[in-house]
Protein backbone atom coordinates (compact mmCIF):
# COMPACT_ATOMS: atom_id res chain seq x y z
CA UNK A 1 0.00 0.00 0.00
CA UNK A 2 2.85 2.32 1.01
CA UNK A 3 4.26 2.00 -2.28
CA UNK A 4 1.53 3.59 -4.64
CA UNK A 5 2.54 6.52 -2.25
CA UNK A 6 6.30 7.23 -3.31
CA UNK A 7 5.37 8.80 -6.61
CA UNK A 8 3.77 11.45 -4.69
CA UNK A 9 5.96 11.64 -1.89
CA UNK A 10 9.04 12.26 -4.94
CA UNK A 11 6.84 15.27 -6.29
CA UNK A 12 6.22 16.48 -2.98
CA UNK A 13 10.30 15.90 -2.13
CA UNK A 14 10.85 17.51 -5.62
CA UNK A 15 8.54 20.79 -5.05
CA UNK A 16 10.45 20.78 -1.23
CA UNK A 17 13.15 21.24 -2.74
CA UNK A 18 12.86 23.67 -5.44
CA UNK A 19 11.47 25.81 -3.08
CA UNK A 20 14.67 25.59 -0.97
CA UNK A 21 12.24 24.53 1.92
CA UNK A 22 15.01 22.46 3.83
CA UNK A 23 13.42 21.55 6.64
CA UNK A 24 10.37 20.06 4.75
CA UNK A 25 13.33 18.12 2.28
CA UNK A 26 14.56 16.94 5.35
CA UNK A 27 11.74 15.34 7.05
CA UNK A 28 10.29 13.55 3.85
CA UNK A 29 13.88 12.46 3.83
CA UNK A 30 14.09 11.15 7.36
CA UNK A 31 10.37 9.33 6.71
CA UNK A 32 11.98 7.45 3.57
CA UNK A 33 15.01 6.56 5.59
CA UNK A 34 12.54 5.14 8.39
CA UNK A 35 10.73 2.89 5.57
CA UNK A 36 14.08 1.80 4.25
CA UNK A 37 15.30 0.27 7.21
CA UNK A 38 11.67 -1.35 7.45
CA UNK A 39 10.66 -2.26 4.57
CA UNK A 40 13.77 -1.53 2.01
CA UNK A 41 11.77 -3.73 -1.27
CA UNK A 42 9.16 -1.48 -1.39
CA UNK A 43 11.48 1.09 -2.98
CA UNK A 44 12.62 -1.56 -5.91
CA UNK A 45 10.34 0.07 -9.04
CA UNK A 46 11.22 3.32 -8.43
CA UNK A 47 14.81 3.16 -7.18
CA UNK A 48 16.49 4.51 -10.95
CA UNK A 49 14.45 7.90 -10.11
CA UNK A 50 15.11 8.07 -6.47
CA UNK A 51 19.11 7.55 -7.17
CA UNK A 52 19.02 10.20 -9.96
CA UNK A 53 17.30 12.53 -7.71
CA UNK A 54 19.23 11.88 -4.42
CA UNK A 55 22.44 12.13 -6.51
CA UNK A 56 21.58 15.10 -7.86
CA UNK A 57 19.77 16.96 -4.67
CA UNK A 58 22.98 15.98 -2.46
CA UNK A 59 25.26 18.27 -4.87
CA UNK A 60 23.46 21.31 -4.41
CA UNK A 61 25.60 23.48 -1.93
CA UNK A 62 22.67 25.91 -0.80
CA UNK A 63 22.06 22.72 1.29
CA UNK A 64 23.00 21.99 4.58
CA UNK A 65 25.81 19.71 4.77
CA UNK A 66 23.84 17.57 7.03
CA UNK A 67 20.90 17.58 4.55
CA UNK A 68 22.86 16.33 1.84
CA UNK A 69 24.27 13.89 3.68
CA UNK A 70 20.85 12.23 4.56
CA UNK A 71 20.22 12.34 0.76
CA UNK A 72 23.07 9.73 0.35
CA UNK A 73 22.31 7.86 3.15
CA UNK A 74 19.19 7.29 1.84
CA UNK A 75 20.59 5.50 -0.69
CA UNK A 76 22.87 3.65 1.33
CA UNK A 77 20.55 2.56 3.63
CA UNK A 78 18.10 0.73 1.02
CA UNK A 79 21.39 -0.50 -0.81
CA UNK A 80 22.25 -1.91 2.27
CA UNK A 81 19.32 -3.84 2.73
CA UNK A 82 18.69 -4.49 -1.11
CA UNK A 83 21.63 -5.00 -2.73
CA UNK A 84 20.82 -5.68 -5.77
CA UNK A 85 19.76 -2.55 -6.58
CA UNK A 86 23.48 -1.49 -6.31
CA UNK A 87 23.33 -3.12 -10.10
CA UNK A 88 24.96 -1.15 -13.41
CA UNK A 89 21.27 -2.19 -14.66
CA UNK A 90 19.41 -0.67 -11.93
CA UNK A 91 21.59 2.59 -12.32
Amino acid sequence: MFEALIPQIAITLDECYNKKREDDVKEIIESLIDVAEAEPTIYKRYFAQLYASMITYSSNKQFDDSTRHMMIDLLISIIERVTSLASKEVL
